[in-house]
């Protein structure tokens, strides 16, 4: 079996891509620059198949425990969507909590996460089944969707066709320099 690994280490604000007129698919299915036939590839292995890691925008944070300030938590999740993910961290934290973007249930998956209130509970780590939150700092204000500046994807494909490399290089080249229209596809909540 062949085994692609490509990674865009480009923010996701960085790219657009323009959808074939007529197209029966969704605009995100040619959200790469391009649409690869199920015939010849998959990506169907694990969890760990597929990765994506939020970065953030922050100013202010501080590594420095400040009572007027929201802990920051880096949250790594796997096999569990955002929503549930948050109901869990929210009984750990005793607070409701605030995050920058839903990721995907079938990944591993790194985002971040503040509670909405500076008097929430403050532990190092809160380690579940299916996520470990790890404080990494605090911020003056919750997160919201504009502290994302972008993620970062690794996606590994399988029985991959002759040159899907060399093919997927050919789409990002095309795509440098162009903007990722955002879509919410059911894969963020395990239906797809």
């Amino acid at each position: 079996k062949r085994v692609h690994r490509f990674e865009d280490r480009r923010s996701a604000k960085d790219v657009l891509f323009d959808v074939p007129t007529g197209s029966r698919e969704p605009a995100a299915s040619f959200g790469v620059g391009g649409h690869v036939d199920d015939s010849v590839s998959s990506v169907e292995g694990g969890d760990e198949d597929f990765r994506v890691e939020e970065a953030i925008s922050e100013p202010g944070m501080t590594v420095d425990a400040r009572p007027d300030y929201y802990p920051l938590y880096r949250v790594e999740k796997h096999s569990i969507d955002t929503m549930h993910m948050e109901r869990e961290l929210s009984d750990a934290l005793k607070s409701r909590r605030s995050y920058g973007g839903l990721k995907d249930k079938r990944a591993v998956a790194v985002q971040y996460v503040t509670p909405t209130s500076t008097r929430s509970e403050r532990p190092e780590s809160v380690v579940r089944e299916r996520f470990t939150a790890q404080l990494v700092g605090y911020v003056p204000h919750p997160l919201t969707r504009g502290s994302v500046a972008g993620n970062r994807f690794q996606i590994v494909l399988r029985d991959c066709c002759e040159g899907m490399a060399g093919r997927l290089e050919e789409v990002f080249g095309l795509a440098e320099g162009r903007r990722l229209p955002n879509f919410y596809g059911l894969q963020r909540f395990g239906m797809g």
